[in-house]
């Protein structure tokens, strides 16, 4: 359950000048006890103070606690103990807090939690909780969940708030007390309706996860606004998530982006991690062009879709100035561009030649030690290094590139390997082939990094395979060779590697580098869907449900469809739902589809965003409402989208959902033709009918400056000699109407005719009209 992390110094004054009641009360405890600040009793009194005015539970006994200015607290501490001795339970609490915090008697926590106990008999409530908290944190004692939740049981009983909170929790983990959800969410309430934030939080979470209550998301987001409008910034993630996966993001901008800043500064990575996603969808705006990086900085540790935000940015060229990405990165590599077949990811985890086996279990080793013991084994492992040992010059160069150990660098991580890859070490020449790609440790060179792949790929690695393989794909650093680049990812895919099988499967699907085969593009992207890997699972799917290159499966198609959309494939996503809207391998469901369209949509999917437009507009799958569908029309729009942009000009036309704009309509249907027209003009001009139609009906129907009868009546014709029926029902209706051409209703007739004759539907009902009205 929820508990207050330590966000740094200047992270929690952030947070605490905003109203964050939770940050001041915790800088007050900071400044009372000297823990990263020095200690300052006044300062603990005004931040004390400051949350006692923002309503935290615990500010007015912490505040009670502190001595009064110009106490002496020795004399103090000697009039508490003579009234304790005298059976006084308020005096043997005030007693117990003395030790515990030092003050005016030598710091005792022992001494403290016996004089708690004894106050807690006396049925002193808060001295029953923090009596509580010591035993089950061991401070003072050895910890004794079951007897701290006795005594949380007796102060909740008297209704002190924080007791109630902490048995509460005790009895969701199962932790000293019964796991008892439903115990648990009475408790919360009690400690919620006192005004207790992180009661209000873990409320809303039980109500949002159904733990001990029925499941309920209004609740849940109730209890969440209780808590954020107190200042705890969990639950304003939580809020501002809520709010954007409704699609209410745009209207609440301000304070979805207020709430999930607040979240980050108190060190919620996964809402620090949000709000980067945010703000590179452009749904937020930043406060500067390095805010997005930094984001996904503080997010890394915990969130690995942010490593691989930080490596995607890395390699397009996006790195801030003064970014810490690429220490940070250190060995993680970027999720691959799951659709991409470029993608550069070169794994080193198949390592044939036993140099440095598994540098991740060398790291995890350390990891298991104290902090003596690492030091001493990394000193001794430097030493083997140092004296020639190639295993250890490689753990050394892994350890320094990671930033394990001390005075990390990338410099250092090269230094070794270079060394390790001058005694034959099959691992450094691979590591060393990936920092000249980037250029970290020593200077991009594309031609060395080649060079160096090359040695280790001749030797069996799959990692340097691919790599080999990408830089003859893009003809970095040698000459492009899409048949070598070929040869190369079929070794490393052979060898297990995820990504190469993938990238095979593409180019024999395409016939890019060797013979178009279908069958084994299919084989190729079923090992690498095997893995997880979900652009292969996508691709798979796609040929599944065309039966191109494998027998038609539309429900085996829609498994891998989902396993994709789960790890968040957008094009997954969108397929799926469209799955789902025709009930193609799955039961029709437009409420699912509308989900999962949400989902792309909300990942910048263009598709999706139509779709959803057209699910609002006619309610279908969710509640009809033409404002959402104008709004994920427009997103469709700006993606250049041309179906979106004809919508959306028809909805400004007639007021549908937005405010009527004929003038935006017009140029709105003007750019949606020239996009059309761009896209259709050299399939058209190479003769296919389908692109000469569309062609036409740019020209014909799209008002504005593209719009041109004439030119549309040439396209169609273009299109009728080569047998179209569509062509033949639109040239018979420009006759018919007289649009590009002189009105001639019996050579209408004729093509109505001829079109209707080929199952053209418009056609047959043109030649019933015809028929009625002669």
């Amino acid at each position: 359950m929820k508990h207050i992390e330590d966000a740094g110094l200047q992270g929690l004054e952030r947070v605490a000048e905003r109203g964050d009641a939770d940050a001041c009360h915790c800088l007050g405890l900071m400044h009372l006890y000297g823990a990263g600040v020095p200690m300052d009793a006044e300062a603990a009194r005004r931040w004390f103070e400051a949350a006692l005015r923002l309503g935290h539970g615990s500010a007015a006994a912490s505040l009670e606690a502190l001595p009064a200015p110009g106490e002496d607290c020795e004399a103090e501490f000697e009039r508490a103990l003579l009234a304790a001795d005298g059976g006084d339970a308020r005096a043997m609490a005030e007693v117990a807090d003395a030790l515990y915090r030092g003050r005016g008697v030598a710091e005792d926590r022992a001494a403290a939690l016996d004089w708690y106990l004894r106050a807690a008999v006396e049925g002193d409530s808060y001295a029953q909780t923090r009596a509580g908290l010591m035993l089950m944190n061991g401070d003072g004692a050895e910890a004794d969940c079951e007897a701290a939740a006795g005594l949380f049981r007796m102060a909740a009983d008297g209704g002190d708030p924080e007791a109630q909170l902490n048995l509460g929790c005790m009895h969701v983990r199962g932790s000293g007390a019964e796991m008892d959800c439903a115990e648990a969410v009475r408790l919360f309430a009690l400690s919620a309706a006192q005004g207790n934030r992180e009661a209000q939080y873990n409320l809303g979470l039980m109500y949002e996860e159904g733990m001990g209550v029925e499941a309920d998301p209004a609740e849940a987001m109730r209890w969440y606004a209780e808590s954020a409008a107190g200042g705890d910034c969990d639950a304003k993630h939580r809020l501002a998530m809520a709010h954007v996966r409704a699609g209410a993001a745009e209207a609440m901008a301000g304070d979805v982006a207020g709430w999930l800043r607040d979240a980050a500064a108190a060190g919620n990575a996964e809402a620090a991690f949000d709000l980067a996603s945010l703000l590179e969808e452009g749904a937020i705006e930043p406060l500067d062009a390095g805010e997005a990086a930094r984001l996904y900085e503080m997010a890394a540790g915990e969130v690995p879709e942010a490593r691989d935000a930080l490596a995607a940015m890395l390699a397009a060229g996006e790195e801030p100035a003064g970014s810490a990405a690429r220490e940070l990165l250190g060995e993680a590599e970027p999720e691959p561009a799951r659709e991409a077949a470029h993608a550069e990811r070169e794994d080193g985890a198949d390592r044939e030649d036993g140099d440095a086996a598994s540098l991740e279990d060398v790291v995890g080793a350390l990891m298991d030690l104290d902090e003596a013991m690492r030091a001493d084994l990394v000193a001794r492992m430097e030493e083997a290094a140092e004296a020639g040992d190639r295993d250890a010059q490689v753990a050394m160069g892994y350890l320094r590139e990671t930033g394990f150990a001390s005075g990390g660098s990338h410099d250092e991580a090269a230094r070794w390997y270079c060394a390790a890859e001058s005694a034959g070490s099959t691992e450094a020449a691979f590591r060393l082939g990936r920092m000249h790609r980037e250029g970290r440790g020593v200077p991009r060179d594309e031609e060395k990094a080649a060079e160096m792949f090359a040695k280790a790929a001749e030797r069996g690695h799959a990692g340097a395979q691919y790599g080999l393989a990408v830089l003859f794909e893009e003809g970095s650093g040698v000459e492009e060779d899409a048949a070598e680049a070929v040869r190369w990812y079929r070794r490393a895919a052979e060898g297990g590697h995820p990504d190469a099988q993938y990238s095979l499967a593409v180019s024999c699907e395409s016939g890019v580098g060797t013979d178009e085969d279908h069958r084994e593009a299919a084989e190729w992207y079923r090992r690498a869907a095997e893995s997880g890997h979900p652009g292969a699972q996508y691709s798979l799917a796609a040929m599944l449900a065309a039966g191109k290159g494998v027998p038609r499966d539309l429900e085996a198609a829609a498994a891998l469809m989902e396993s994709a959309s789960r790890q968040g494939h957008a094009a997954a996503q969108h397929r799926l739902a469209c799955m789902y809207e025709a009930g193609d391998g799955v039961e029709r469901d437009a409420r699912r589809a509308a989900e999962l369209h949400l989902e792309a949509a909300e990942g910048g999917h263009a598709g999706s965003q139509f779709r959803l437009a057209c699910m609002y507009e006619a309610g279908e799958g969710v509640p009809r409402d033409l404002r959402q569908a104008a709004e994920w029309c427009s997103m469709a729009a700006e993606q250049d989208h041309v179906p979106s942009m004809e919508k959306l000009a028809g909805m400004l036309r007639a007021g549908a959902g937005a405010p009527r704009d004929e003038a935006a309509a017009a140029r709105m249907y003007g750019e949606a033709a020239a996009r059309r027209m761009d896209a259709n003009r050299h399939a058209a001009e190479a003769g296919d009918p389908e692109a000469q139609c569309e062609m036409g009906a740019a020209l014909m129907y799209v008002p504005g400056e593209h719009n041109d009868p004439e030119a549309a009546v040439e396209w169609f014709a273009r299109a009728a000699e080569a047998g179209s029926a569509r062509a033949m029902f639109e040239l018979g209706r420009a006759y018919e109407t007289g649009s590009g051409v002189p009105r001639d209703e019996e050579r209408a007739a004729e093509l109505y005719s001829v079109s209707a004759e080929r199952g053209c539907m418009d056609a047959i009902k043109a030649v019933r009209r015809i028929l009625r009205r002669s």
